[in-house]
């Protein structure tokens, strides 16, 4: 007989071997957030530097502000803004500069400027209704939830 817990380790260990590294529950980010905090801020802005390279800590903050606050009364519409975020990169607007940046959240062209993670029974509360979620098996992009 199979355990849900027996097909969680399976689909770890597959994403470990590929190179994703585990996040448990002694990671620094899952122990100090809040349970409404779905996106490691301090490893994405890392990461957003190292694929934005010369773009200003302020506009990547900016971008980072942008994804979080994605605002549609549809879930729907929601995820459909962040999939061109993610896919397109966010044009942010910085009026010390002549043309504003496009900020790329995952470096498709070279995949080692990326951080990838997966967790397993990280609780989340969502926005809404205030109800607690804990996901079997969550994969993160530099600290995004996917």
């Amino acid at each position: 007989m199979f355990y849900e817990s027996d097909i969680e380790k399976a689909i770890i260990e597959l994403l470990i071997d590929k190179g994703y590294s585990y996040i448990d529950d002694t990671n620094n980010w899952v122990i100090e957030r809040q349970l409404s905090d779905f996106i490691n801020e301090e490893l994405l802005l890392e990461r957003l530097t190292i694929i934005n390279k010369g773009v200003k800590n302020k506009i990547l903050e900016e971008a980072i502000r942008t994804i979080k606050n994605i605002d549609h009364p549809s879930l729907f519409e929601r995820n459909k803004i962040f999939h061109q975020y993610l896919i397109n990169g966010i044009t942010i607007e910085d009026y010390e500069s002549e043309v504003n940046p496009l900020i790329k959240l995952v470096d498709f062209n070279n995949i080692e400027n990326n951080a990838f993670e997966v967790g397993n029974q990280i609780k989340f509360k969502e926005f809404s209704n205030r109800s607690t979620r804990i996901p079997d098996v969550i994969i993160f992009i530099n600290g995004l939830p996917l």
